[in-house]
């Protein structure tokens, strides 16, 4: 058996997990915490997260700080920044294809390549070259929140955006598009069984603002499926009342796009999505 923390940070909220794994996978959740957190540390020129970090440990006690308690961090994807960047040519190392990309990403974001924390991954070869996933995000941002979690007294294992952690497998050779109503933020995330691709796109949600959101993102949803047109794909909307009247299957699937599986489901509550945060580590 073993101990888990699961934390999920949103917009104006923090939420926290204790899990302890069973055999056969099964979890059992010890404690939860919430605290409030301020919208405006997302922008800071110099975040701060050690109130949050402070109030998440309180509230979860003593067993979420011991060292075999490994603390997964899952962060409101609008957060980061997610793009494909293809070069023609690509040096032979890895420091060197590390250093043209970061390089790449400075000048498209308009930043100083000291100013993002920069993880990316190849992902094939096209007609325009070599083709890089590449997700940034400030370093400062980066920094702040493990080194406040670490003061609090949390074992940092991992720091992601949380549909990272929230993203099923693609089942065999089939295209999966997830949309994630998350409550503070959607996110469509589309994954390649076949080829490995992945990509995301979110942004924040207000909730008057419903119907465009829904617009935006049957945009994507399309887009998607007219890239890989032909393929056998799995629509999964998991969606509050709000965005769920906005994205209706019918929108979703009007003949401009290939009709997918649609699977729907209700918007998982925020302490099952800092569980999923948790269990995805293991």
């Amino acid at each position: 058996m073993a101990l888990r923390v699961g934390i999920l940070m949103g917009r104006t909220q923090a939420t926290g997990v204790l899990m302890r794994t069973r055999r056969f996978g099964r979890v059992r959740r010890l404690a939860e915490a919430r605290c409030a957190l301020d919208a405006a540390v997302w922008s800071a020129a110099e975040p701060d997260f050690s109130r949050p970090f402070r109030d998440l440990a309180r509230q979860l006690g003593a067993v979420a700080l011991r060292a075999d308690a490994a603390a997964t961090i899952g962060l409101p994807d609008p957060v980061i920044n997610e793009d494909i960047v293809s070069f023609r040519e690509v040096p032979e190392t890895e420091a060197e294809i590390d250093a043209l990309i970061r390089w790449r990403a400075a000048r498209d974001y308009r930043k100083e390549e000291t100013e993002i924390a920069c993880a990316w991954q190849e992902i094939g070869e096209t007609a325009a070259g070599r083709d890089f996933l590449v997700r940034m995000m400030p370093r400062e941002t980066v920094a702040a929140l493990t080194r406040d979690a670490a003061r609090a007294g949390f074992s940092v294992a991992a720091v992601e955006g949380y549909s990272r952690f929230a993203m099923p497998p693609s089942p065999g050779a089939r295209l999966t598009v997830e949309v994630t109503d998350a409550g503070e933020w959607w996110c469509v995330s589309c994954q390649d069984g076949a080829g490995g691709r992945s990509h995301v796109q979110s942004d924040w949600l207000e909730p008057p603002e419903a119907g465009a959101a829904a617009a935006r993102i049957q945009r994507l949803v399309k887009s998607y499926l007219l890239t890989y047109d032909g393929r056998e794909a799995v629509l999964s909307v998991a969606a509050g009342p709000d965005l769920a009247q906005a994205l209706t299957p019918d929108l979703l699937a009007d003949g401009t796009a290939p009709r997918p599986e649609i699977l729907q489901s209700e918007r998982l509550p925020v302490v099952k999505a800092a569980e999923r945060v948790a269990v995805a580590a293991l």
